[in-house]
Order: structure tokens, then C-alpha cells, then sequence
């Protein structure tokens, strides 16, 4: 997925998804500095746009009147010369649950049922303003620095039912929603209550529960308990009116049960007990085919190891080659990048090698002490810069943006850094780095000269509009809760010295 470098006066710094509808981006709003998710649909997907873009203006209304900690918040929205449209959303650098399980495995139960309770309160203010989501999945659920849950993707939300489908994925979606005939009942709620329950079931064992057969050996084996299983069969009922009614009472029977007695043990076990009939039923009515495609999906998903993280920056491994030279022999390591099969391996002259996977973006440097740094961003866009010296040690320091550029002088005895944000920064073996300046926007080149570091940027800034004003030829308009502004199309650029 190749990103643009500008879009909608906001400056793309890297993609977060795609999907069928719209693609979404890291982005800074100029002039403000902040950070956000920014959906972009094409203009094949205007109705589409339109529908997500009505429910957010809903939700900020309702917002103003009270806090909806559980709802994604949207930030601004805009048109596209193509025809296209933007929603710039609150970023949550935290990813999504369906990442989240995919890198950890299932959760704790006390994590899943946070994040499920979480998930039906936000259903819950969205149905009290007479709208229903309609596509509820961990992937739409999503993450925040603070650790809180939150829905968003309302794409779907307040769609009319309609003959094929309603709307949802596949593997989260209620069964009417892909039901045949205008005569099949499609009630937002029951809906919502399936996707929330599916979600919960996916979150506690990992897979996604087969449509009208949820695999209850699966969830005995996660230790999922049996009270919480009895509750997720009804939620997962194939048939509406077998559900919860709403996702207030769904909630409520999240809520772990007091000790019970003898004779509510024995209806637990009889309730269970129809509810395996019941799935083995349409096991045998799918097909023994079908069956084992089932046992094996579940014996993949019980048995496959999480991928490995690539969070942490890359590591220091040594050559088991000739000993190294003394730290008084060192000479400017040269950096050559060669293809391997994680990414790229960085071989040094002194016979060490660093390696990286391919998580996100890295730039390179290295000075003539035999230091070198690596400026480098995770794949939650975490960034930072590691100096690693003669002796094989190494410190991190956090960067307040992306790296865009890193420059080592010729002689190896000067290093720069510039970030996304458009600053530029100093970088020493013996010191963390120093902030030499800023652009507005972008910083385009680096040169050294014999005392000054010479930086090529862009200079354009937003220029707030008055209510009726025409925006300056060459702009273009954006309009949201920041304010309504213009911002150039074509770059200013200017050009700065930095004395060293």
C-alpha cells in the first residue's frame, strides 16, 4: 500500500489498514501538530463515506452533552478532488483487538470481558440515538494509550436492511445477515448483540465461532467458565429472538453469578447439555467434510505460535568471526544493506552485523569514532534513535516524531537527524540529541558545509478562514471541529543554515 505524502492538509506519515471501503493513515493536521487516524474513502465509496461521516456528526452532537469514552471520536472531515471524502478520527496507538490477539493469543478473562463490557456500552449510546452499528468485530474495536476500549468504523451504521445483506463480516455477522428474501427479520439490536457476542468468543478462545454452531469443546479447553459459556450460546443463538433483546441485557449477564446451589448447578449442566445437542446436530447436518475442516481450524489456532513481536528496536548480534580490534584500531564502519529473508542485514566493517526485520521504517548512520545510530519506528509508531558504540553498548532515546532523514558528513564526524514533524536534530556519541530548529512542514534535503548544516524544508502553513471567505488560488479547503481552513497545494520551500 504506497501512501502520498500530503493529503487533505494533513501530512501522511504512514499507513494503519485497508479494507474494502477506505484506507486509513497515521496523519498530522498541519499547523496543529496532532495526530490522527485519517479515513479516506474513494469516490466509488461516497455513500459510503456518507453514512460513516453522519453518524460521527451524531455521536460529536451527543458528545457535547455528555462524555462517550467507549466511541471513537471524530475530529474533522473533508472532500476529496476526486470525489472522494476524509474523516479524520482520534488515533489510538494501541492497534485493534483482532492485533492484539493475533500477537498475545486469546485474553484473560478479565481482560476480554473490560474490553467486551466496554464494546456494548458504546453499542448501548449508539442505539439510544437510534442507530445500530452492524458490523461489530475486534477489528473495529480499538485501542487507546490509555488501555480503553473503543468502537468505531460506523460505515455500516443505520443502513436500511436490504434483500442480500445488511451489511458485516462474514465471520462476525449475524446469519440473517446474509439470508435470502425480503421476509427475513433484521433487527439492529439482535444484530449487534451477535457481533458483540462473536466478538467475546473470538477474544476468549482466538477463533471466530462457526454461524449457528459455536465450538462449546473449544471454549471448555481455553477454561472459558461454564457460566460464561451458557451466556455466549444465547448471544450466538442463529435465531433473533433467541438472543439477548438488547445489549443492556447482555451486558448485565456478563456480570460473573453468585455461588450456585445444587439444583442451579443441575439447570447449568441441563442448559449446556442442550446447547452441545444442538451444535452437534448441525455438525452432523454440515457434513463430515465440514467437520473436519472445523477440528482442524481448531486444533491451528490452539497450537499456532503468536508471531514475534516487533516492537522492540533491532538487536546487536555478534559475528562469530575474527576477534574485534581494539577500540583505538577502530575505523568508520561501513554500512552495507543486503536482502535476507526478516528483511535487511546491516554488515559492519568491524565485523559485526546488525539486523532488523521489515517493522516499520529504519535509517541508518554511522560516524568516524566507530559510533552508529539507527533511527527507527515500530509498527505501533513508536520511534526512536539507538547509538551504538566501539564496545558493543548502545542507548535508546524516544523521538517525538517519525525519522525522515539521518546525515553523516563525509568525514564521518557529524550526524543530523530530521523527524516527520519537520524538526531537525543533532546527533553526538557522548550526548542525547539536541533540537536545532523546525519547518513548518517538511524537511526535504541535508548538506554539510565546513561549519553549518544546511537544511532544504517546506515552509507551507495552514491560513485559518474566516465564516465566507474564499480560500487563496492553489489551496485547498478543510472543514472540521479544528476550524475550517486553507492549505496550500505546492510546496514553499526555503532553505536554512544551522551553524555546528
Amino acid at each position: 500500500m504506497s501512501a502520498p505524502e500530503e493529503l487533505a492538509g494533513y501530512r501522511i506519515l504512514r499507513p494503519l489498514g485497508q479494507g474494502g471501503q477506505a484506507t486509513v493513515y497515521l496523519a498530522e493536521a498541519q499547523g496543529v501538530g496532532k495526530q490522527v487516524a485519517l479515513k479516506v474513502f474513494p469516490a466509488s465509496e461516497r455513500e459510503r463515506y456518507a453514512r460513516e461521516l453522519e453518524t460521527y456528526r451524531a455521536l460529536e452532537a451527543e458528545r457535547r452533552e455528555r462524555p462517550l469514552p467507549e466511541l471513537v471520536e471524530g475530529l474533522a472531515a473533508g472532500e476529496l478532488a476526486d470525489g472522494g471524502g476524509f474523516v479524520a478520527l482520534r488515533y489510538e496507538a494501541g492497534g485493534t483487538l483482532a492485533e492484539r490477539v493475533a500477537a498475545d493469543g486469546p485474553l484473560p478473562l478479565e481482560a476480554a470481558l473490560a474490553a467486551l463490557g466496554a464494546v456494548l456500552r458504546g453499542l448501548e449510546a449508539l442505539h439510544a440515538l437510534g442507530r445500530y452499528h452492524r458490523d461489530v468485530k475486534p477489528h473495529n474495536v480499538l485501542l487507546g494509550a490509555d488501555g480503553q476500549a473503543r468502537l468505531g468504523d460506523f460505515g455500516f451504521a443505520g443502513v436500511l436492511d436490504a434483500t442480500v445483506s445488511s451489511g458485516g463480516t462474514p465471520a462476525f455477522a449475524a446469519p440473517e445477515q446474509w439470508a435470502l428474501g425480503d421476509a427475513v427479520p433484521r433487527d439492529g439490536a439482535a444484530i449487534d448483540v451477535y457481533g458483540a457476542g462473536a466478538t467475546l468468543y473470538f477474544l476468549l478462545t482466538g477463533s471466530s465461532p462457526l454461524p449457528g454452531a459455536p465450538d462449546v469443546f473449544l471454549m471448555e479447553r481455553r477454561g472459558v467458565p461454564r457460566w460464561l459459556q451458557a451466556t455466549l450460546l444465547r448471544a450466538l443463538d442463529p435465531r433473533p429472538g433467541g438472543r439477548y433483546p438488547d445489549v443492556v441485557r447482555f451486558r448485565q449477564a456478563l456480570a460473573p453469578p453468585a455461588p450456585a446451589t445444587g439444583g442451579g448447578r443441575l439447570l447449568l449442566l441441563a442448559a449446556l447439555g442442550l446447547a452441545l445437542l444442538v451444535g452437534v446436530a448441525v455438525t452432523f447436518r454440515e457434513g463430515a467434510g465440514a467437520a473436519t475442516a472445523r477440528q482442524g481450524d481448531s486444533l491451528a489456532a490452539e497450537t499456532s505460535a503468536p508471531p514475534r513481536s516487533e516492537d522492540e528496536p533491532p538487536p546487536v548480534e555478534r559475528d562469530p568471526g575474527p576477534a574485534e580490534p581494539a577500540p583505538s584500531e577502530f575505523t568508520r564502519p561501513t554500512l552495507t544493506l543486503r536482502p535476507d529473508a526478516d528483511g535487511a542485514t546491516v554488515a559492519w566493517s568491524d565485523g559485526r552485523t546488525l539486523t532488523r526485520v521489515d517493522a516499520g521504517l529504519t535509517r541508518l548512520g554511522a560516524l568516524a569514532s566507530g559510533h552508529a545510530f539507527v533511527a527507527h519506528v515500530d509498527l505501533q509508531g513508536n520511534a526512536t534513535l539507538r547509538a551504538f558504540d566501539p564496545q558493543g553498548g548502545d542507548a535508546r532515546t524516544a523521538l517525538p516524531a517519525a525519522p525522515a532523514l539521518l546525515e553523516v558528513d563525509a568525514a564521518g564526524a557529524r550526524a543530523a537527524l530530521a523527524l516527520s514533524d519537520g524538526s531537525l536534530w543533532r546527533l553526538a556519541p557522548d550526548a542525547p540529541p539536541a533540537r536545532l530548529g523546525a519547518f513548518p512542514y517538511a524537511v526535504r534535503a541535508l548538506r554539510w558545509e565546513p561549519d553549518a548544516l544546511i537544511a532544504e524544508g517546506d515552509e507551507r502553513q495552514p491560513t485559518l478562514l474566516a465564516a465566507g471567505a474564499e480560500p487563496p488560488p492553489g489551496s485547498r479547503v478543510v472543514e472540521g471541529s479544528l476550524g475550517r481552513y486553507a492549505f496550500p497545494r505546492e510546496p514553499q520551500v526555503a532553505t536554512r543554515r544551522f551553524a555546528w
